[in-house]
C-alpha cells in the first residue's frame, strides 16, 4: 500500500510538472507573438502610435486567450477559477472541475480574441464599426450571464448539493464582498474626479516652446519649427491614446489632415496653433479662451520669425 501511495505520488508530480511546462510554453508563445510583430514593426519602419497600443494589447490579450484555450482544450486549470480554487476541499468533490474548466476556457479565449479584435478596430476601422464591437460585446455578456446563472450546472450529481458554507466562510465571504466594493467605489470616484481635472498651459523661454496637459509634456525648440498656424474649427479625429475629460482633451490623437498628431486642447475653444516641427510632427494646442489663443500665437510667431 506504501509502494502503491508514493507511485502514485510520483505520478501526481511528473503529471504537475509537464503542465506547469505547456502552460509555460503556451504563455512564452503568447507573449513572442506581439514581441515579434512589434520588432518587424520597427524593422520595416512602420512602428507607429496605433502599433504600439496593438502590440500592448496584444501583450495582455493573447496570453489570457492562450490560457482560456489551454483550459479549453483539456479541461484542466481549475486553479485559475476565481470562487472554485478557494473553495474548500469538502465542497469540490460536488463539482464537474473538468466542465467548468472547459466552459470557461472557452469564455475567456472567445472574450480575450473579441476585445483584442474590437479594439484593434477602433484604431484602424472607421467609428461607426464601434458601434458593432458595442453590440458584440453586449451579446457575448449576455451569454455568459446566462451560461453561469444556473447555480446547479456544475454539480455532478443535481440530486446532491454542497453543505452549506459555515458561519467562517460567510464572515470571509462578506469580507471579500466588501474590500471588492469599496475597491470598485474607489476607482469610479477617481475616474470622476480625474475625468473633470486638467488644464492645458503653455509657455516660451528664449530657446523652445513647452506645452504641459494631462498626458502631454512637449518641448519644441524654435530652430526645429517649421510652421505656424492658427486654425479655426479643426476636426480632431480620434483619441489614440491619452486623455479624454469633460473639459480637456490631451495626448495622442489621428485625422485624416495629420495622420498621428500631438492635441491639448480646451474643448470649449475652437482655435488652435498648429506648429509642425522637426520631421513632419505635429502639436495642435490653445488656450482658456480664443483671445488668449490668438495673444500666444502673434507671440510664438515672434519667437519663431516665421
Amino acid at each position: 500500500m506504501r509502494i502503491q501511495k508514493r507511485f502514485n505520488l510520483r505520478q501526481y508530480s511528473v503529471y504537475v510538472e509537464c503542465e506547469k511546462k505547456l502552460i509555460t510554453a503556451l504563455l512564452s508563445v503568447s507573449l513572442l507573438i506581439p514581441a515579434a510583430v512589434a520588432v518587424a514593426a520597427v524593422a520595416t519602419n512602420t512602428f507607429s502610435t496605433k502599433m504600439m497600443l496593438v502590440v500592448f494589447m496584444m501583450f495582455i490579450m493573447l496570453p489570457l486567450a492562450a490560457m482560456g484555450a489551454y483550459m479549453w482544450a483539456t479541461g484542466k486549470g481549475q486553479w485559475a477559477i476565481s470562487g472554485y480554487n478557494t473553495m474548500p476541499e469538502s465542497k469540490r468533490e460536488y463539482y464537474n472541475a473538468e466542465k467548468m474548466s472547459k466552459d470557461v476556457g472557452k469564455l475567456t479565449t472567445v472574450i480575450s480574441l473579441v476585445t483584442l479584435a474590437g479594439l484593434c478596430m477602433t484604431l484602424y476601422i472607421p467609428h461607426s464599426f464601434i458601434v458593432l464591437f458595442i453590440i458584440i460585446a453586449f451579446v457575448l455578456g449576455i451569454s455568459i450571464f446566462f451560461a453561469f446563472s444556473k447555480g446547479d450546472k456544475y454539480l455532478k450529481d443535481p440530486a446532491k448539493t454542497p453543505p452549506a458554507a459555515t458561519k467562517k466562510e460567510r464572515k470571509t465571504q462578506k469580507i471579500l464582498a466588501g474590500i471588492s466594493v469599496a475597491v470598485v467605489a474607489a476607482i469610479l470616484i477617481a475616474v470622476f474626479l480625474f475625468i473633470g481635472s486638467g488644464s492645458v498651459n503653455a509657455s516660451m523661454d528664449d530657446e523652445r516652446l513647452h506645452v504641459d496637459a494631462p498626458m502631454v509634456n512637449s518641448y519644441v525648440y524654435y530652430e526645429d519649427v517649421r510652421s505656424v498656424d492658427l486654425r479655426e474649427n479643426i476636426d480632431l479625429g480620434m483619441r489614440v491614446g491619452g486623455f479624454g475629460g469633460s473639459k480637456i482633451l490631451s495626448g495622442n490623437f489621428n485625422n485624416g489632415e495629420f495622420g498621428d498628431y500631438t492635441l491639448a486642447c480646451n474643448k470649449d475653444v475652437k482655435t488652435y496653433i498648429v506648429v509642425e516641427h522637426g520631421q513632419g510632427k505635429i502639436l495642435v494646442f490653445n488656450l482658456g479662451s480664443a483671445g488668449e489663443t490668438v495673444g500666444f500665437f502673434e507671440d510664438l510667431t515672434e519667437k519663431t520669425h516665421l
